[in-house]
């Protein structure tokens, strides 16, 4: 008969059996963390390996938190999925998903970062925040290697965009990290070979790999004790996206120049973010990720990116937010 316990037990044992090494990987919806996911399996099969990359893409358009686990070895016989089975350790691209209860996110997801995090007892964490190791505060049981970067710095001090898409620049804890189970040569050259990103963008990328891969901390032999418990009112819970954790802008819209029949930004919101209240254009800060796409596709030039802060404290004021 079978039962939880020993298929479990039974994939663990082929993980081991082949030297199947996997890690879950966890970041914020456009924070550039699916392009990185594909460069590193990419990087993999450059050095021979044998990859797997299994993707889960959440809610209203990648809405929230998206989840990868990376499978890789010498052998062929790597299972499909995304269930975790033989953690090597997790690389959590955003330190808000630390604290992150269940919430929005983690019922739009098959896999959260709770759910990781709660499994993986020892091994690697690597976690991109401006936190030394010895800072961080983790929500569960854990001894093993910590490591971070602040990625988002150093791929803002690069580039200047914001909210920073520092996927590939996290690449280099990883590396760093995992003490070159893939080497930085091998994951530039990846970087490199991303037809999808122009060449600019590449180069620069590869700078922001570099950065991250010297300026990451690492502490070994970390110990973290679980803290109690909280209970969780879910109709107390914020059902707003973990992703607004990451913007530093909002679009705000100038209904005096918007009068437009059909709407571009909308059509292009790739949050689905707008829409028509009291035949004004209404953006859902809830779920807008401010990559300030729709101030791009306005044709009236009505859409403008302001300070977040301000902007909710505005609508708050108004009893809009």
């Amino acid at each position: 008969m079978f039962d939880n316990i020993s298929i479990k037990k039974s994939q663990a044992e082929f993980f081991q059996k082949n030297d199947i090494t996997e890690f879950p990987c966890f970041c914020i919806a456009r924070q550039g963390g699916r392009t990185a996911m594909e460069i590193l399996t990419r990087a993999l099969i450059m050095e021979g390996r044998y990859a797997y990359l299994g993707q889960n893409l959440t809610g209203l358009r990648s809405m929230g938190t998206n989840s990868f686990v990376i499978r890789f070895g010498e052998s062929p016989e790597i299972p499909p999925g995304i269930s975790l089975n033989n953690p090597k350790g997790i690389l959590i691209m955003h330190d808000a998903m630390l604290s992150a209860k269940k919430g929005l996110d983690s019922f739009m997801t098959q896999l959260s970062p709770q759910d990781a995090m709660a499994q993986l007892k020892t091994g690697i964490l690597m976690v991109s925040t401006a936190k030394a190791p010895e800072e961080l505060v983790y929500p569960f049981s854990f001894e093993g290697t910590v490591a971070t970067v602040d990625a988002e710095a150093v791929f803002s001090k690069r580039i200047g965009i914001q909210p920073a898409p520092s996927g590939i620049a996290t690449l280099g804890l990883f590396a760093a990290a995992t003490d070159n189970l893939l080497s930085l040569d091998t994951l530039k050259e990846a970087v490199m070979a991303h037809e999808r990103l122009d060449i600019k963008v590449r180069e620069a990328n590869v700078l922001c790999l570099e950065d991250a891969f010297h300026q990451t901390k690492i502490v070994h032999n970390m110990k973290f004790e679980a803290p109690e418990q909280e209970a969780v009112d879910l109709q107390k819970i914020e059902r707003r996206s973990i992703s607004t954790k990451w913007r530093r802008k909002l679009p705000v819209c100038n209904t005096a120049k918007c009068n437009c029949a059909g709407c571009a930004s909308a059509y292009y919101c790739p949050e689905a973010a707008i829409s028509w209240k009291d035949e004004n254009m209404d953006i859902n800060y809830d779920v807008c990720k401010a990559c300030g796409t729709c101030m791009v596709e306005c044709v009236r030039d009505a859409i403008t990116m302001e300070d977040a802060e301000k902007t909710t404290s505005l609508q708050k004021q108004q009893g809009e937010y």
